[in-house]
């Protein structure tokens, strides 16, 4: 505990730390809120994965609010991460989608690949609700810029062309 909590600690002790107390039998719970409480900006983004990586182990439901919990403060690296181990587990896909509706996750936060992963899920009522607080993430002006260049979809390709711009750049 002291190891993982010392910012003074090399980095990979620390993290090396952090997944001990992951797997602590006694005072499980509370080891778990002591790493969820370490993901903050004041805590290495390494160290951050790492703890994200040791609640995403533990398929308690507490451990995807945990996540939760550090979102504001994470880097976009670490964000991923916590998006990824929220999607990986249908149990907290739901806890997700109630930080999407409290506004504590915004539909900007994902990726169109994680995005996708949402409205494509295989419950009706998880995809439909992603629908509806996903709607918001595609910037109307993006849009726009795809439907400019949707044209170039139906043009034919001409490989001789295409064979001297490759060799030319």
């Amino acid at each position: 505990r002291g190891v993982a909590t010392d910012a003074k600690r090399d980095e990979t002790l620390r993290s090396l730390a952090a997944a001990v107390l992951a797997r602590a039998p006694d005072e499980r719970d509370a080891e778990l809120d002591r790493l969820a409480a370490m993901l903050t900006v004041e805590t290495p983004p390494a160290v951050q994965l790492d703890i994200v990586d040791a609640l995403a182990r533990g398929g308690d439901a507490k451990n995807a609010v945990r996540l939760l919990g550090g979102w504001k403060g994470a880097t976009p690296q670490v964000r991923e991460r916590m998006l990824d181990a929220m999607l990986a587990r249908d149990g907290w896909i739901a806890a997700l989608l109630e930080a999407l509706e409290r506004g504590d996750v915004v539909a900007k936060d994902f990726d169109a690949t994680r995005r996708a992963r949402l409205l494509s899920h295989k419950d009706k009522n998880t995809r439909a609700r992603a629908e509806k607080l996903l709607a918001g993430a595609i910037d109307a002006d993006r849009a726009k810029l795809i439907s400019a260049y949707a044209n170039a979809l139906t043009l034919k390709g001409d490989t001789k062309r295409g064979a001297m711009l490759f060799g030319k750049h």
